[in-house]
């Protein structure tokens, strides 16, 4: 059964106890008699943690931290604890070391408001302390102490608009008010869950001053839908009175965006062959779009499921197949919304339950000894294993209710999986049978019910009395041990001999018909006795008893079950330093364990949604996950605790890796100045002759371990540990064209930025039609591609005192610019741009030199054409008799093309959408033109459709047509037409005629 299983320590029930015989070495008289007191001492008092939260959190729960209250002590007769002068029942005292309170312990408090705790140990249980600002008077007879503990209300965060609508980029305002905290922050919250963008409060850029309680959000040049969130802490060690991000949210959406208020199925559990109902609500749309990718077991036309009416509203029928689809238990609708100027609304997806209905596949008693019970009766167990996921159970004997799973007097009676029965797979102990039942179980689902029965006679049968493995009784519960041996025993009644069997513990328990049972062969057989069973290297393993008689053939048998108790062998992290908002792997290796449990005492500065994934356990009983340390933690220690847990809920022990946070180091400024400048602030610098270079730089902080100023030949310009935030260095006599690189690192990441000192020029610019050429090459398959024609070049360069421009023509079969028999330079007359008058015939080449009286540098692009067409595509006849025919000519212009071909696309739809794919094309082949020409000229072109209408096939007796065809194919109503054009090279465009130059078949 599932138990979970708490230990406690229990305390003195009074602390006025008397000390322990033993004497000190150096005792003190005190008093007229002749009795020895001896002072006591208190050797130490602390309170932990020193603030903690108290009150009603931002979700309306109420929570409130504990401190611990230590203590060590000698010659001590009673202890006293008050909080705020009110004393503390110690009766909970946790003692330490094995002694008693006197001596030490420990007491969970939970205080509500601001706390002085104060401690008295007394030398005589009826003394009185006479404690004085705090200090103990008569030290003779007792000791204190006292600590402050400051209790803090939970932080609170609020977001309101009156309206979730905003005006698209224009500035709006949202309202906030933040109590009880000491930090906040508010933000919209991006893809990750996280905090994208911080916002503006009230023009000042920060949104995260303590001293900012309430106000306004101002945001503004937002064009789509946001989630604004936020965080905040109160101030307090436990953590249980911070604001997480998702915690508060408000979303807004612009307005005259479509918007989806709702999507909902009626009802959400569905059989297959069912039917729902969806409904819509929207605001601003004209449309609605459902789709779904389970389409294929869907029989309604989706496309149908469209309308919204005037208050934005729709509704349609959905219908599901009737198939056997075991691995299906959901389907997803995904809906988006149109307005009349087609934007889209964001996606709004649902999904509802579909399968079948519950399916007893066996009901049946768990051992057959159970059918024939002896002529006194007994007890039976009853097991069934259920398909299709039953939500409800009603078992009845004779047609009285025994077992009713939604109610909870019943529910403790199955045995196999605790308190809650399992309703797929499970076992019901029915006591005291005496007399023939017949047993009914009836099992029922959202989706439809099942039933079954089963009949138990009473004769004679033998009767397992007792089972234990390592003294534990396994017919109440399954036994955990932690080792891979243990002890079986057990008695018998009647019985001529045993039979023992293991199996692989299946997902429906030890009484599940999947398990596999295979016979222990070392085992010895007799009626009653013991067994060491070996190999248990499993997390769960099912074993079955078997007693028999041989006069009668009969037997009973019983199933439990041993698991492993649960290990945690291994917890690491990677990396073990990281920076904040970044990812750490967590990684575990827990035998026999089925899960892990994942805790951080600095559950702010990580990703708590993350930590809450940090769950699963392969086969190899080993397991992973990634966490996000928030961003803007500030730089300390975050520690991960982790416990693996296994059968019923057993807990390891706790392991705990730590990461240690920090931030990279950031360069805000790495720049170079000549002798001849004013200033530095370029990572370029323009030098005419061998000048001293000063490199300057500023760091966002001075964090960096490593600091290097390296040139581009390798050579280290300055180096340093222990760098200052601002500084620069002297580079002198720099006579050639060199960059410098700064390179600044420390263990949590690393940055770098360049200088350049230039003797010669710079091409920074080279467009070709608008086409960066510079990221183009010179092989084919890096080309700039353009339309046949003319060429547009625009080109920026940097300290340089001419540019040249030249064009060289390659062959058609050509792939590179080495492939160039000779180039022609293009007048450019030394301005910044140029045009090329010429067409590019099918592949040519363009190099850009720019150069100063130093040196020169150049950029060669290769250039590929493609064939377009160059004017509208018209026809000559808006319509034509689908029963006549007619003919209809097709013109057109086309450019750089070498040959053409028509296609004629037909549609079912007189006004397809843009959507709409045509029911069926034809190539018009008597139209297609080879050798138009491969130079760059515009030609006119042209073709003649002809359509014969409907045309009979052949004539039979008496004149009847035997058989009819049509062209254009039958049912079309709309013909449009394509063009493609295409060069030597197999380069193509295509285009379409506009809708009116389509044609209407009448």
């Amino acid at each position: 059964m599932n138990w979970k299983k708490k230990l406690t320590t229990t305390g003195l029930a009074t602390v006025l106890i008397a000390a322990s015989t033993g004497c000190p070495s150096d005792p003190e008289e005190i008093g007229n008699d002749d009795t020895p007191v001896f002072e006591p001492t208190l050797e130490s008092f602390e309170v932990s943690p020193a603030a903690v939260t108290s009150g009603t959190d931002v979700h309306g729960d109420s929570v409130q931290g504990e401190v611990l209250l230590e203590w060590e002590a000698e010659d001590a007769e009673a202890i006293l604890i008050f909080a705020n002068d009110s004393e503390l029942d110690l009766s909970d005292c946790a003692p330490a070391d094995g002694g008693d309170c006197l001596d030490g312990g420990s007491l969970v408090h939970e205080p509500d408001e601001d706390t002085t705790y104060r401690i008295e140990v007394l030398s005589d249980a009826d003394a009185d302390c006479e404690i004085d600002d705090g200090e103990a008077q008569n030290t003779d007879l007792c000791a204190s102490d006292s600590a402050d503990v400051e209790v803090f209300a939970p932080a609170l965060l609020s977001l309101d608009r009156e309206d979730d609508r905003f005006p698209q980029d224009e500035e709006f305002a949202v309202e906030f008010e933040v109590e009880n905290a000491r930090d906040f922050e508010i933000g919209i919250v991006g893809d990750d869950g996280a905090l994208e963008e911080i916002c503006e409060i009230d023009g000042s850029g920060v949104c995260s001053r303590p001293d900012a309680n309430s106000g306004e959000l101002t945001l503004s040049g937002l064009d789509s839908s946001i989630t604004l969130s936020g965080w905040a802490e109160n101030g307090a060690d436990d953590d249980l009175g911070m604001v997480d991000v998702g915690d508060v949210e408000l979303t807004l959406h612009p307005e005259g965006v479509p918007v989806i208020r709702y999507l909902r199925a009626t009802p959400a559990h569905v059989p297959f062959g069912g039917e729902t109902t969806l409904e819509w609500e929207t605001e601003d749309s004209e449309e609605i779009e459902i789709t779904s990718g389970f389409s294929d077991i869907i029989e309604t036309d989706l496309s149908e499921c469209s309308e919204i009416d005037e208050d934005g509203q729709g509704s349609c029928d959905v219908r599901f197949q009737d198939v056997v689809l075991e691995d299906l238990d959901s389907v997803s609708f995904t809906a988006v919304a149109f307005s009349e100027d087609a934007q889209e609304s964001d996606p709004f997806e649902i999904s509802i339950v579909l399968g079948h209905s519950p399916n007893i596949e066996e009901f049946d008693v768990t051992d057959d000894a159970f059918r024939a019970l002896p002529a006194d009766g007994g007890d039976i167990e009853l097991m069934w294993d259920i398909a299709h996921d039953p939500t409800h159970l009603v078992l009845t004997a004779d047609g009285e209710t025994i077992l009713d799973t939604d109610d909870d007097t019943g529910v403790e009676f199955c045995q196999s999986s605790g308190p809650e029965c399992d309703l797929s797979s499970d076992v019901f102990a029915v006591e005291d049978v005496t007399e023939p039942t017949t047993f009914t179980l009836t099992a029922t689902s959202p989706i439809g019910s099942d039933s079954a029965s089963v009949n138990v006679s009473v004769e004679g049968a033998p009767e397992i009395l007792t089972v234990t493995v390592d003294g534990h009784d396994v017919l109440d519960e399954a036994a955990v041990v932690d080792a891979e041996s243990a002890t079986l025993e057990w008695t018998t009644e009647d019985a001529d001999a045993a039979q023992l069997a293991r199996a692989d513990s299946p997902e429906g328990g030890c009484d599940s018909s999947d398990a596999d049972w295979n016979d222990v062969d070392d085992f010895n057989e007799d009626p009653s006795g013991d067994f060491e069973i070996s190999g248990l290297d499993q997390a769960e393993e099912c074993f079955r008893l078997t007693a028999s008689e041989d006069e009668a053939g009969q037997s009973a048998s019983v199933t439990f079950k041993i698991a492993r108790a649960p290990l945690l062998t291994s917890f690491d992290v990677d990396p073990t330093t990281t920076s904040p908002g970044e990812y750490v792997t967590l990684s575990w290796e827990a035998p026999f364990a089925s899960e892990v449990g994942a805790d951080s005492p600095d559950i702010g500065h990580i990703n708590a949604d993350h930590l809450e994934n940090c769950t699963e356990v392969g086969e190899d009983f080993q397991g992973s996950c990634e966490v996000r340390i928030s961003p803007g933690t500030s730089a300390s220690d975050v520690t991960f605790t982790l416990h693996s847990i296994g059968f019923d809920g057993l807990e390891s022990g706790e392991e705990s890796v730590t990461v240690f946070l920090g931030s990279p180091p950031e360069i805000d400024l790495f720049c170079g100045q000549a002798e001849s400048d004013d200033q530095c602030g370029s990572t370029t610098v323009a030098l005419d002759d061998v000048e001293d270079i000063t490199l300057e730089w500023e760091l966002e902080a001075s964090n960096a371990t490593e600091f290097s100023i390296v040139d581009d030949g390798g050579n280290v310009e300055f180096e340093t540990t222990d760098p200052d935030q601002t500084g620069s260095i002297v580079v002198p006599d720099v006579e050639d064209t060199t960059s410098w690189t700064l390179n600044v690192s420390n263990d949590f990441g690393s940055d770098s930025a360049s200088v350049t000192a230039f003797f010669g020029p710079v091409i920074e610019v080279f467009e070709i039609n608008g086409i960066d050429a510079l990221d183009a090459g010179t092989d084919r398959d890096d080309a700039v591609e353009i339309a046949t024609g003319d060429a547009d070049l625009e080109w920026e360069t940097f300290d340089a005192d001419d540019t040249s421009l030249e064009y060289g023509d390659l062959d058609a079969e050509a792939t590179s610019c080495d492939e160039v028999n000779g180039w022609t330079e293009i007048a450019t007359g030394g301005a910044d741009d140029s045009h090329l008058e010429a067409g590019i015939s099918q592949n040519g080449c363009f190099r850009l030199t720019a150069s100063n009286p130093q040196q020169s540098s150049s950029v060669t692009v290769f250039v590929r054409n493609f064939p377009y067409v160059s004017a509208a595509i018209t026809t000559s006849e808006s319509s034509v008799s689908g029963e006549d025919g007619g003919s209809v000519t097709i013109s057109t212009s086309v450019f750089g093309a070498e040959s053409v071909t028509f296609r004629a696309r037909y549609y079912d739809d007189s006004e397809p959408g843009e959507e709409d794919e045509p029911s069926s094309t034809e190539l018009l082949e008597s139209c297609t033109e080879s050798g138009i020409g491969s130079e760059a000229v515009e030609d006119n072109v042209s073709c003649s459709h002809v359509m014969s209408g409907r045309t009979c096939d052949g004539v039979g007796v008496g004149g009847a047509c035997l058989g009819w065809s049509y062209d254009p194919p039958q049912g079309t109503e709309l013909v449009e037409y394509e063009v493609c054009v295409f060069d030597a090279n197999g380069d193509s465009s295509c285009d379409l005629t506009e809708p009116g130059e389509n044609v209407e078949i009448n």
